[in-house]
C-alpha cells in the first residue's frame, strides 16, 4: 500500500510506473486487453459547477485498469480500478461493478485525504461504457483487443 501512496502523490508518474509494474507482474496478452476513454460526466449536485469534460485515457487488462484524466475540479488525476463484469444473453451487453481509487481531489470536492474512492455500477454496450456512482454518471468508450 505504501508503493501506491507514493505513486499517487507523484501525479503522472503514478500511471506509468504502476502500469509498468502491473503489466510486468501480470503477463501481457492481447486477450483481455482494452484501451478506453473517460469522456464526460453528469454530476447529480447542481449547486456546484463541476468540470464535466474529463479527457481521460486508461489501459485495462483482465479487469484491472490504470489511467489518467482531468477530474471534476479541472485537475489531473491518476487512478487504479478493478471491475467485475457479467455477460448477458444479449451479445454486446454486459454489466458489473467497478471499484478503485483516484488521486488529486481538492478539499472542496468529496474525497478522503485527497483521494476519491471509486465504486459504482458499470454497464457496457458494444464499445460504449457507463459508470454510475453515488455522485455522478461517467461516460466513455472502451475498445478490447
Amino acid at each position: 500500500m505504501i508503493i501506491f501512496s507514493v505513486f499517487l502523490r507523484n501525479g503522472i508518474r503514478f500511471s506509468f510506473k504502476l502500469a509498468l509494474v502491473f503489466f510486468l507482474v501480470f503477463p501481457l496478452t492481447v486477450n483481455g486487453m482494452s484501451i478506453g476513454t473517460i469522456s464526460f460526466s453528469r454530476h447529480y449536485d447542481n449547486s456546484v459547477k463541476y468540470n464535466e469534460v474529463h479527457k481521460g485515457l486508461y489501459l485495462k487488462h483482465n479487469g484491472f485498469s490504470v489511467g489518467r484524466y482531468t477530474n471534476s475540479a479541472g485537475l489531473k488525476s491518476s487512478f487504479i480500478s478493478y471491475e467485475v463484469m457479467v455477460p448477458t444473453r444479449y451479445k454486446n451487453l454486459s454489466y458489473g461493478f467497478t471499484f478503485g481509487l483516484a488521486d488529486n481531489y481538492p478539499d472542496e470536492l468529496p474525497n478522503v485525504n485527497g483521494y476519491l474512492p471509486i465504486a459504482g455500477l458499470t454497464v457496457k454496450y458494444s464499445v460504449l461504457k457507463v459508470l454510475v456512482t453515488p455522485i455522478n454518471t461517467i461516460f466513455g468508450i472502451e475498445i478490447g483487443f
